[in-house]
């Protein structure tokens, strides 16, 4: 059922991005499986301002999650948290398909910001791949 409302969403954001483009703007590069990842984060990191020393001085995980989440959004990448399941089933999926609206949904019964944080930058892999795809990783 959630996944039929986030449909529903989707099909929405893609009529209106079709009606007035400048509403809806990704900003985010493709990349490939076969690009080196430390050279891609790296590159990231850069692109969305995301430095090492501003990251350590976040004091403790929810905050963190909540920076990278709008991090993340500002990019163009709708974030999402429902309950729907265990974690134990799943952790969060990412949506990039035809409509290009790209989604990722978390498991709001994840209450570890750790592991919150850990599945949205995941999930933003498998945008920036442009693949939609299902996450039941365990955070360790």
């Amino acid at each position: 059922m959630e996944m039929d409302n986030i449909n529903v969403i989707i099909d929405a954001m893609a009529d209106l991005r079709d009606a007035e483009p400048r509403l809806l703007r990704a900003e985010f590069p493709t990349i490939t499986t076969g690009m080196n990842p430390a050279r891609v984060a790296e590159d990231e990191r850069k692109r969305i301002r995301l430095d090492v020393q501003r990251q350590a001085g976040w004091r403790i995980d929810a905050e963190a999650f909540r920076r990278f989440r709008a991090m993340v959004e500002a990019q163009g990448v709708f974030v999402y948290l429902i309950n729907a399941s265990t974690t134990d089933d799943w952790r969060g999926l990412a949506i990039y398909d035809e409509r290009r609206i790209p989604i990722i949904v978390l498991n709001g019964d994840e209450t570890e910001p750790g592991a919150r944080s850990f599945s949205l930058f995941h999930e933003y892999a498998h945008i920036l791949l442009r693949q939609s795809a299902i996450s039941d990783q365990r955070y360790k």
